[in-house]
């Protein structure tokens, strides 16, 4: 499997690590956090892409015998910028706290804090921007392989064996 979605690691990885006390919610809250705070960025592009709303891959999504999901190949690059632009614009973007003025919809170039509103996006578990933001937009976003392994390697966290051991295809 070259690429997985945020939805379909953050499910395998939660049943590694299940006797650690992180549950699924946490497992996918902190790649949020990474996205938000620019971590899957590399040299001013994203490592990220999504499939078009409306093509969103479903739970439990079916993996053929060679490992590969479907539909990922029609994923299209998106940085975090361009996500919370999709968000504005379609007014699903969850209320940020008082301490954070809610972006206008012209965001980038009316020159608000963007740091601070990502750092207050981070905060924001996953269930906080509704099932639609969350299953459409944020559990659909896509990683390959060796920039998640690249990212777990940064945060110091050990690579997930689904996807990293010998029985993985690693």
């Amino acid at each position: 499997m070259e690429k997985l979605t945020f939805g379909l690691i953050a499910d395998a990885w939660a049943r590694e690590t299940e006797n650690d006390g992180r549950g699924r919610g946490d497992v996918l809250h902190r790649m949020l956090q990474g996205m938000w705070m620019g971590e899957f960025e590399s040299g001013g592009k994203s490592l990220l892409s999504i499939v078009v709303p409306g093509c969103a891959l479903e739970p439990g999504v079916a993996v053929d015998g060679s490992g590969n999901i479907s539909g990922l190949e029609d994923a299209g690059a998106i940085t975090r910028r361009g996500l919370l632009r999709v968000l504005e614009l379609k007014g699903i973007l969850p209320r940020l706290p008082p301490s954070v003025s809610q972006p206008p919809a012209a965001s980038q170039s009316a020159g608000i804090d963007g740091e601070k509103t990502f750092a207050a996006l981070a905060a924001m578990p996953a269930s906080q921007f509704g099932q639609l933001v969350s299953n459409a937009y944020l559990e659909a976003l896509i990683v390959s392989r060796d920039d998640f392994g690249a990212w777990c390697d940064g945060q110091g966290f050990e690579r997930p064996a689904f996807w990293f051991s010998d029985k993985a295809g690693a």
